[in-house]
């Protein structure tokens, strides 16, 4: 009985009971960003690439695979053919984003408010990626998302259909 309980305490002191609370970051972000964007939207993400699109059903673009010099072509090719372009960051993504893209895209510079900013075990934003410039003060923070009990359901899965 004193080593069950020992293993456990020590397990409890290390955090291995806790991780779950951190990567509910997924889920929540892409909970939020399926209630902030469009059905047959896309989403241009690293991190959150597979999250997005299990829990969002959006499509997703990773940008760490787009050439430097595409992110203007891409985001306009989507947005001509109905597929409103977002980006969903981790902070620590953003300056990634702005030195892979900045230099040769005012989007990539990232200059716009985000549409909304989560703040949980780690901070997400979303952007708009056809709102260059756009510059609100007051974006949405959002501190906390209620899950649902246990295993988060997926969405459907995302269908995009270009218009010509």
């Amino acid at each position: 009985a004193w080593l069950g309980w020992h293993t456990c305490e020590f397990g409890v002191r290390q955090g291995a009971y806790s991780m779950s609370v951190g990567e509910k970051k997924y889920d929540a972000a892409a909970l939020l960003t399926k209630d902030h964007t469009e059905p047959g939207s896309i989403v241009f993400t690293m991190q959150h690439s597979g999250s997005a699109r299990y829990y969002s059903g959006r499509m997703t673009l990773r940008f760490d695979q787009l050439p430097a010099d595409w992110l203007d072509r891409a985001v306009d090719w989507c947005a001509e053919h109905g597929a409103h372009p977002y980006a969903l960051l981790d902070e620590w993504e953003i300056a990634n984003f702005r030195k892979r893209f900045g230099a040769a895209s005012a989007r990539g510079a990232l200059r716009s408010s985000p549409v909304f900013i989560y703040k949980g075990p780690s901070t997400v934003y979303l952007f708009d990626l056809l709102a260059v410039d756009a510059v609100d003060a007051r974006p949405e923070v959002i501190t906390y998302v209620t899950l649902p009990p246990g295993a988060t359901p997926p969405a459907p899965p995302p269908v995009l259909s270009f218009r010509r």
